[in-house]
């Protein structure tokens, strides 16, 4: 964990601090499985296997989340005073909440979207060739998946009258009303993401030197779903990938003075797509390219052990 600005090391973002995540290195007979299962039909899967034969150490592990969800998109109606033509008397209508939104108004809670389900699964593979005691090389793999979805039904909608689902507008009396809610409000779509990481790194401990270069494909980064109402809808795509090359060398100029230097290349290219769903026809895309070449250097200066 670092504290505090340290741009000149983790780019532009890290202006309040950095957690940086390093997976270890394989041990000599590693062995884990284990599952779990909660509420909301939540089930926990993860399995390890990672060994050492003299200088080599490899690692595989896997991990897999799943859950029905729960309900975490409600639909909201505010109270108007604009009169709706047909609305229906309050005390005919059951399932209405009263409650109050992030303003602090009055509003009524007529539904929601449905639980939101997940589903993601990761493997990562490790692999380490130890040169000496502080001269590694280093290969990681990993594959993510996630897709999340909302599960859409006509009782979404809380509003009953006379024991049939109700959408229309209300009268709450003293001239205030509720809207008609449209059925669309009670459905939401799904989206999810792939991912590929590759990473490569050499460190010198001795020579306080490293070479690192990555990969982060994205080969699915989508939102969208087929409306079931009206059987209409459209899918946004937009895959990525981005290129790292990062080079740093450290120097203990005295017993005062540390000074690190290093030189970073970023390659980043999207390509981003909106297909109808029904027929399958492109409707359009948009695609880019960037290319970032930085040079930083960071001197550490400590006058004593406070300062």
């Amino acid at each position: 964990v670092v504290k505090g600005v340290a741009s000149s090391l983790y780019g532009s973002q890290a202006m309040g601090g950095v957690i940086n995540i390093i997976t270890k290195n394989p041990v000599k007979g590693e062995r884990s499985a284990s599952v779990a299962y909660g509420s909301y039909g939540t089930w926990i899967k993860r399995l390890n296997i990672g060994d050492k034969v003299g200088k080599f150490g490899m690692r595989v592990s896997y991990e897999g989340r799943k859950t029905n969800g729960y309900e975490n998109k409600f639909v909201n109606a505010s109270v108007t005073s604009k009169k709706q033509k047909g609305a229906v008397p309050v005390s005919e209508i059951t399932g209405l909440q009263k409650t109050k939104n992030n303003l602090g108004a009055t509003v009524y809670r007529v539904g929601t979207v449905g639980k939101n389900n997940f589903d993601e699964d990761n493997i990562h593979a490790k692999m380490v060739y130890e040169f000496t005691a502080d001269k590694s090389l280093s290969f990681g793999f990993t594959h993510h998946k996630a897709d999340y979805g909302y599960d859409y039904a006509p009782e979404n909608n809380y509003l009953r009258r006379y024991g049939s689902i109700f959408n229309g507008a209300i009268d709450l009396g003293n001239n205030k009303y509720l809207a008609k809610t449209a059925a669309r409000s009670f459905f939401n779509g799904g989206g999810g993401e792939t991912q590929n990481i590759y990473t490569l790194n050499y460190d010198d401990k001795s020579n306080r030197f490293k070479v690192n270069l990555g990969l982060l494909d994205t080969t699915e980064s989508w939102s969208g779903e087929l409306n079931p109402l009206t059987k209409t809808g459209d899918y946004a795509d937009a895959p990525t990938k981005r290129y790292n090359f990062n080079i740093q060398k450290d120097f203990i100029l005295s017993k005062q003075d540390e000074m690190i230097l290093g030189m970073q290349y970023t390659r980043d290219t999207l390509h981003k797509t909106y297909t109808n769903l029904v027929d399958g026809t492109l409707e359009k895309q948009s695609e880019g390219k960037a290319r970032s070449l930085g040079m930083y250097v960071q001197d550490e200066h400590n006058f004593n052990k406070d300062w």
